[in-house]
């Protein structure tokens, strides 16, 4: 079980839905009293459906109705707590995994799984190296596993680590088959989208090669 802050839930609301619409959007810094705000109710609902199902990805149920519903401009937070946004997260997920990986959603996704692991990695007081070898007491597997089935991190930014197939082929296959569905089935097919890929691969090589620079300046000072 996850805990996720209310702020954080709101703000990635606004971030994702001002986006969509192609608007500018800004961060709200201020809660003092937020509970006094209609919205409140909804995001109570939202934490404790985030907490409990830790393997959605907030980023993508946000936007997965407009990717669904392309005729619609906007969804409020009462859609979020419906079962049919839940349903058109399941749509959206299996939808985004067949998608070229030169496509703006899985771009998108590289250049966020980027940050997460850059932010991990500063929070763990870990080198990229050890990013793929770093496990925590009590885990079955290495914690980058985990990382992919919460969608914090696509499989093409673990492609673009060095020692990645090692690393993957540490853990028995019914396990990891267990843990992360088809895509631990399907490897081999998304290696190859993925070394034929002439943005993906640029953006998820180049873009580790830069977080590696601020993870080490980062330890350096630490």
């Amino acid at each position: 079980m996850r805990e996720v802050e209310i702020k954080n839930i709101y703000n990635t609301f606004l971030r994702v839905s001002r986006k969509k619409q192609d608007k500018p959007y800004k961060t709200r810094i201020n809660f003092d009293n937020f509970e006094t705000n209609p919205n409140y109710p909804y995001l109570i609902k939202l934490k404790n459906f985030f907490e409990r199902n830790y393997i959605v990805n907030i980023d993508d149920f946000f936007a997965a109705p407009y990717e669904v519903y392309k005729d619609e401009s906007y969804f409020g937070l009462d859609f979020y707590i419906s079962q049919n946004a839940i349903k058109t997260y399941t749509i959206f997920t299996s939808h985004k995994n067949n998608l070229d990986p030169d496509s703006d959603l899985q771009i998108e996704t590289v250049l966020r799984g980027l940050k997460f692991i850059k932010e991990f990695c500063v929070q763990h007081k870990l080198s990229l190296r050890d990013y793929l070898s770093y496990k925590e007491e009590g885990d079955v597997v290495n914690r980058f596993i985990v990382h992919l089935k919460e969608k914090n991190v696509s499989v093409y930014n673990l492609f673009a680590l060095t020692n990645f197939d090692f690393y993957f082929s540490k853990t028995d296959y019914q396990t990891l088959k267990f843990i992360l569905g088809d895509t631990a089935s399907r490897l081999s097919y998304y290696r190859t989208k993925f070394y034929s890929s002439k943005k993906n691969k640029l953006i998820a090589v180049n873009g580790l090669a830069l977080i590696e620079k601020e993870i080490k300046k980062y330890l350096e000072k630490s």
